[in-house]
């Protein structure tokens, strides 16, 4: 599975939909994500072009507290709504 450019941004883009974002470039992008105000979780990739590697899709999962890649997927591909997405991290304990 890999994931390409755009899909990196549209990922951010969709989770930014139910969680507040601050993006910081550095010699990565990195995401902060806050809900309410309390920091919740930060993600990032690399500047380079081109599909992400699988350890590096392994990683933005685990970043997002995500249980498996097909979840990343579905957010990607709109299966998993930004709400679902909120759902997963209200079970978790992340958001209230």
């Amino acid at each position: 599975m890999t994931i390409s450019d755009f899909e990196k941004k549209v990922i951010a883009k969709k989770v930014s939909k139910v969680l507040d974002v601050r993006i910081k470039q550095s010699h990565h992008t990195i995401y902060n994500f806050y809900h309410n105000g309390k920091f919740i979780l930060r993600t990032y990739h690399s500047h380079r072009t081109g599909d992400l590697r699988d350890f590096e899709v392994q990683c933005m999962k685990s970043q997002l507290k995500l249980d498996n890649k097909q979840q990343l997927l579905d957010l990607n591909n709109c299966p998993l709504s930004a709400e679902g997405y909120l759902e997963i991290l209200s079970r978790k304990g992340l958001v209230l």
